[in-house]
This record gives C-alpha cells, structure tokens and sequence, in this order.
C-alpha cells in the first residue's frame, strides 16, 4: 500500500522545512498534534498558522520517527 504521511521531495535553502532539519525523502506524519494522511490534508494545516508558530513535526526518515520543532516564516504571497 501506500506510505501514510506527506513525501519531502525538495528542500530549499533557508525554509522553515531547511531551518528544522527536514531532508528530501523524509514523510511528515504528523504536523502540530494532526495526523497527517496525505498532501491535501496538510495544506489547509500549513495555511491556519502565522509566521513566528513553532509547530512539533513528527517525520519518518529512514523507518524511524522524529520530532522537529519548526518555525514557521513568512511565505511571500500576493492576495487577489
């Protein structure tokens, strides 16, 4: 079956995900207490915080949980 949790493909220098210590090919699983199944349940947890949050990531790298406190930053965004 699929792997539960959300698949790092890319890590860019100076991201709240480089900041933290999350490497490409790490799987989120859990973001903030919430269980994270897929990409489209992530997204709407990633939107309800503000820059300066420090949110616990729960993280499989190699078959083994980890937990890193991530602080957010400010994403660069346009509003309609």
């Amino acid at each position: 079956g699929r792997e539960e949790g959300v698949a790092i493909a890319r890590v860019f220098p100076g991201t709240s995900a480089a900041d933290a210590g999350l490497q490409e090919g790490d799987r989120i699983v859990v973001w903030n207490g919430e269980k994270v199944a897929k990409i489209e349940d992530w997204m709407p947890m990633l939107a309800s915080h503000e820059p300066g949050d420090v949110i616990d990531v729960i993280i499989i790298r190699d078959g083994k949980e980890m937990t890193l406190p991530m602080t957010l930053k400010a994403r660069e965004s346009r509003s309609e």
